[in-house]
Parts: C-alpha cells; structure tokens; sequence
C-alpha cells in the first residue's frame, strides 16, 4: 500500500518516520509514482550528511570570495587597502561585520 500525505491526514516534514516500514521521509519527488521519497535510516544519515558537507563547503568558497573582494577594495571606514595594513592590526576584522570591535581597534 503506498501512502500519500492525504493517508495521514497530518502535516508531515523531513525526518517524518514511517510507522510501519521506518523509513525516514526525504522529501517530495514528483517523478515517483507517490510523490514522496522514503529513505533507510542508513542512507539518509549518509544524506544529511553529505548536505551538511556540501552546505559548509559552499559557505566557506562565499565567505572567502567575500573577504577577497573586501581587502581589494579596502576598508570602508579608513579606506586602508591590504598592503596599507599593520602587521598589528588584524585583517580579520576589517573583513567582519563587527562595527564595535573595527572602531575600537581605530581609536587605538
């Protein structure tokens, strides 16, 4: 028997365990015949897992090119350009977005 969101008759999600099989609900997929894709405890652990992986890749790659851009152009608040810096004074925080700690560091 293949069960649809209707069946339940509840609002399901992600994680959702299926009662009878324990398969784990990954989420819709209209190319199946149900719509709705269940994986193995196993495989979706592998799943999460390589999203979590990917996720944490991709924000690393951005981040990264963010603070590039930034110390090519330089400071907004000193106009200080990645060669003009202090061996004392941290890139880091001209590549953050914390406004108290880049004044603190300035007033010094």
């Amino acid at each position: 028997m293949n069960y649809t969101v209707d069946d339940y008759n509840k609002t399901i999600h992600r994680g959702f365990i299926h009662p009878i099989t324990g398969k784990i609900l990954w989420g819709k997929n209209p190319a199946l015949k149900t719509g709705l894709e269940w994986r193995t405890p196993k495989a979706y652990a592998k799943n999460v897992k390589q999203k979590t992986d990917s996720r944490r890749k991709r924000s690393v790659l951005h981040q990264n090119r963010i603070n590039k851009i930034k110390t090519d152009c330089g400071c907004e608040m000193c106009g200080m350009t990645h060669e003009d810096w202090p061996e004392d004074l941290k890139m880091a925080s001209h590549t953050s977005y914390n406004l108290t700690t880049l004044t603190l560091q300035q007033a010094v």
